[in-house]
């Protein structure tokens, strides 16, 4: 337990990549994640505060880790739902993956197969284990449903 071992406790209100873990994190992340180590992302011990628990979520994600460990039953499909692929990054995936290109522009930003291959890679493995996030609408309200590869 890192948080242990530099004597801290995580603040109720905060991410923990609001704290000095968080630069841990990115460590870890630079040097076992350049490995092809797989990494994930300790627990949110707040199980009441949702909205920490979704940011923090959203970082573990943008930080590439491939998991959460919850730490009660109502955190699962929140953790879950994380892990889906959204369906850009899937759609840019494929494109990155089957392009005889060097560069290309797709959904507004640059792809470069030579650079984003094993996010690519990453992304089709992460999209068969955990499905694509459609997005639908309805009144107004955007709900977001698995759709498994399988």
């Amino acid at each position: 337990d890192l948080m242990n071992v530099i004597s801290l406790r995580r603040p109720r209100n905060l991410t923990l990549y609001d704290s000095p873990m968080g630069y841990v994190i990115k460590m870890l992340v630079a040097v076992f994640g350049s490995r092809d180590f797989a990494l994930t992302s300790p627990v949110c011990e707040h199980i009441d505060d949702h909205d920490v628990m979704e940011k923090e979520l959203a970082l573990d994600m943008a930080h590439g880790l491939v998991g959460k460990t919850a730490i009660h039953p109502n955190q699962i499909a929140k953790i879950e739902r994380a892990l889906m692929v959204t369906s850009a990054d899937h759609a840019d995936a494929l494109r990155i993956l089957n392009s005889s290109q060097a560069v290309f522009k797709s959904q507004g930003a640059m792809c470069e197969p030579a650079t984003h291959r094993r996010w690519a890679a990453r992304v089709l493995e992460q999209a068969q284990i955990y499905g694509i996030a459609q997005e639908e609408t309805q009144d107004g309200v955007r709900f977001f449903t698995a759709n498994q590869l399988n």
